[in-house]
Formats: structure tokens, C-alpha cells, sequence
């Protein structure tokens, strides 16, 4: 699979993620949700965007073995800081356990979706 479509499917999915993760957070509340929105939209798509263009400069790499290891790094830091209570900062208004929780989610299912199609290619 090409590195836009597997970027592209972890945005969605990281969307996607905001509105479940809002919608069972809130039950059900629209004004809220939107406002999850307002406020984790963009960290969540920066974070995204990050793991695509990482991806694609695995795609240099030769050896199949570091390449699946190291597209482990960023769900192992996200994962890491989804532990934590709080994480803020002054100009994000929200608390940002949520993006590190969704996008973890979210970029850990793109990221197994990319090594599948790394062990399904022949080598040549």
C-alpha cells in the first residue's frame, strides 16, 4: 500500500477516533462533540501528518526487521503518554491524554496496516 493512502487512512481513523471517544465521553452531547473537535483537531492531524511523512522515510530503509520496529516508536511514545493524568499546554486549551489516547489507537491500526503490506511484498 502506498505510504499517501496509509496516511491518509490514519487521519480518518484519528477523526473518527475523536468522535467515538466524544461521543462516549459526553453521551450523545453534539455541542460537545463539536467542541472536541474545535479543540483536538489539530494536534490529532499534526500528529497524523507526522506518522506519515515517519512511515515514509521508513520506506528508505532495506531491512523489513527495522523497518516494523521502528514504526513501533511512535505508538510506544504516544502510548507512554496516554499513562499520564495531565498533559497540557498554554496555548492548547484541552488536555491532551486525549490526543495521545486516540491517536495511539488510531496510528497503532494504520501502522499494523502498513507492516502487513511490508511482509506482503516481494522482495526483489
Amino acid at each position: 500500500m502506498k505510504t499517501l493512502h496509509i496516511s491518509l487512512t490514519g487521519l480518518l481513523l484519528s477523526i473518527a477516533g475523536i468522535y467515538i471517544f466524544a461521543t462516549i465521553t459526553e453521551n450523545g452531547d453534539t455541542n460537545a462533540i463539536l467542541m472536541y473537535y474545535v479543540v483536538f483537531l489539530w494536534p490529532t492531524v499534526v500528529v497524523a501528518v507526522i506518522n506519515g511523512i515517519y512511515l515514509l522515510l521508513l520506506n528508505l530503509l532495506a531491512n523489513k526487521t527495522a523497518k516494523i520496529l521502528l514504526s513501533l516508536v511512535p505508538i510506544a511514545i504516544l502510548a507512554i503518554h496516554s499513562l499520564k493524568k495531565e498533559w497540557t499546554i498554554k496555548w492548547i486549551d484541552g488536555d491532551l491524554v486525549v490526543v495521545t489516547t486516540v491517536t495511539a489507537i488510531a496510528l497503532g491500526l494504520t501502522n499494523l496496516i502498513w507492516i502487513i503490506s511490508i511482509l506482503k511484498t516481494k522482495t526483489r
